[in-house]
């Protein structure tokens, strides 16, 4: 139901699409995750957006996440910090 980022404001779930060429992005307030399933997180998809952050990231940083269920117990991540060109590579974009 919640996330929260250390040393961040706000964080959320957005989607992103593409419609009529226009890339759009939109929050999305609650995510169907039935036992077991597995969500992707990635560029120009489902993302979690970081506002307010209380300082800038740096590549190889760790951020440290929790995600807040309904039903479930909380579930803690580490988040590494990567560069943009780190991410093109490995979409093979250029």
């Amino acid at each position: 139901r919640s996330i929260r980022v250390e040393g961040v404001a706000s964080a959320t779930v957005h989607e992103s699409d593409m419609t009529d060429g226009v890339m759009r992005m939109r929050p999305v307030p609650e995510l169907d995750l039935p036992s077991g399933a597995t969500v992707t997180m990635a560029p120009g998809g489902l993302h979690i957006m970081l506002t307010g952050l209380k300082q800038p990231l740096k590549t190889g940083a760790v951020l440290r996440a929790t995600l807040q269920f309904r039903q479930s117990p909380p579930l803690r991540l580490a988040i590494p910090v990567v560069s943009s060109k780190a991410l093109e590579a490995a979409h093979g974009q250029h």
